[in-house]
Formats: C-alpha cells, structure tokens, sequence
C-alpha cells in the first residue's frame, strides 16, 4: 500500500514539473530551460556517484565525516538558476500567478535546494566508525554498535522509492540470525560509500585483511579521489574568504553608519 502510494506520488510530481517546464519554455524558450533542467540533473547524478568520503582517526576509520561534496551541486544548480533568472527580461521578473517561468525555478529549483539543505544538515553528524573488533554508525542520536565477530554475512540491499527513486543501505546478517540494517541513505552516503564500507566489513568479517591492511587502504586516495578533494577544497577555501570578507564588510558598514548616527545626535 505504502509503495504504491509513493508510485502516485512520484507520478504526480513528475507530471507537474513535465507541465510547468513547458509552460515555462513557450514564455521563455526550450533551449536554455532544456540545457538548465539537464545540466542539474547531471550535476545531482555525478555527485551522488562520488567516493563517500573517509578518514583515518587513531585506530578507527571514519566513514562520511564531511558532507562537503553535497554543498557543490545544490551550489552549482543555485547558480545556474540564478543566472538565468537574472538575464531574464524584466517582464518575467515581476511574481504573477501566471508567470509559469518563475512558477518553474521557484518549484524546481529553489524547494528542492531548501529541502536538499535541510535533509544535509539533519544527516549532517551521520557517520559509519569502522574499528578493529566492531562496526558503528551513528544516525542522528541513535548509535549502534555490532561486533565484527557476530556478523555472518553482509550485502548492499536496494530498495525502490516510488518507481523511479532507490536507496541503498547496508545490511548485516548476525550470527544468532537477527538482521541489522546500516541506513545509509539516511546518512548522506552514497551509493558507492556503502559499496566501500561493505568492502571493508568483508574484508574483516573473513579475515582476508588485517585492520592495519584496511587502514591504509582507506588513506589511499584515487586519481579521482584526489581531483575532486582539491576542487572541494578550492571551492571552500574561495566561500570562507567571500564569506569572510562580506562578513567584515558587513561589520565594518555597520560600525561606520552607527557611529555616524551617534555623532549626528551630538550635532
């Protein structure tokens, strides 16, 4: 019952943004509207195939201890949205209930980013602890904690989200025959992160690698690995020092405008 109301569901929001784009793209062109809706989609599809990011702390291997590649595309489709907006002509800027162009970024665009934020920062202390003798993650203010020794299978389960939409998680079978799920959908972590982190369980759980061995695999970056992380790292670095400049400008503005404002009562 739950899986086919979820199917109306994605049916319904699919049908409606398919209708707003197009009647967005007779006010304001197919071409733009077009290359703008497949770039975002490219975007949010080439993150979520990213490597979910991993550090190795004393002796235990954090798993999704920084979110920081879920920022990039909500940024990057924020920009483009914002672009096009603001090359729009002044006609199409003005909020009407008829102005299906805006209708559509509003709908498209800016409720997805908002929503997209709040389920990062919800998640935004989620994290899978990988320790010589024991697995933990963390979800929200839940914690639970399984020793390797008890797990007698692990596998990647895929669930389907109306008929478009999957999660992956990680799923462990125990010895006394109870089955956990590490909910990893819920975490922030990717699809491929789960592949990673049932890797590393297996390679423990059978004893084919010592943990000083999944160590330094986990520290081994890839070439990928390493071009993303530098771009991140680029790109944060260039926000904290926008940021960090608008904020004292901000400040400095303030100061000037109320000492200003003190000295014009004295006068």
């Amino acid at each position: 019952m739950k899986k086919h109301f979820l199917n109306i569901i994605a049916t319904l929001l699919i049908s409606l943004y398919i209708i707003l784009f197009f009647l967005a793209a007779k006010t304001a062109g197919f071409l733009i509207l077009t290359l703008l809706t497949i770039s975002s989609i490219l975007v949010i599809y080439f993150s979520g195939k990213l490597k979910t990011k991993r550090d190795v702390y004393k002796d235990d291997i954090y798993f999704n201890p920084s979110e920081f590649q879920w920022y990039l595309p909500m940024f990057i489709i924020d920009f483009f949205a914002f672009y096009y907006y603001n090359n729009l002509p002044s006609e199409l800027k003005a909020f009407d209930s008829n102005n299906y162009v805006l209708i559509f970024l509003f709908s498209y665009f800016l409720i997805p980013s908002i929503v997209f934020l709040i389920i990062i920062f919800k998640n935004n202390n989620d994290r899978v602890v990988l320790s010589i003798d024991k697995v933990t993650w963390f979800d929200n203010d839940q914690e639970t904690c399984v020793l390797i020794s008890d797990i007698k299978n692990i596998k990647i389960q895929i669930d389907k989200i109306g008929f478009i939409f999957r999660r992956a998680y990680v799923a462990l079978f125990l010895i006394d025959g109870r089955e956990l799920a590490i909910p990893t959908y819920k975490m922030n972590i990717t699809k491929s992160g789960a592949i990673m982190i049932t890797g590393y369980i297996e390679e423990l759980q059978s004893k084919s690698s010592s943990f000083e061995a999944v160590k330094i695999a986990a520290k081994k970056l890839d070439k990928i690995e390493n071009w993303t992380t530098s771009i991140f790292s680029f790109i944060k670095g260039l926000a904290t020092l926008v940021i960090g400049k608008a904020v004292v400008y901000l400040f400095a503005y303030m100061l000037v405008y109320g000492i200003s404002r003190i000295i014009k009562l004295f006068i």
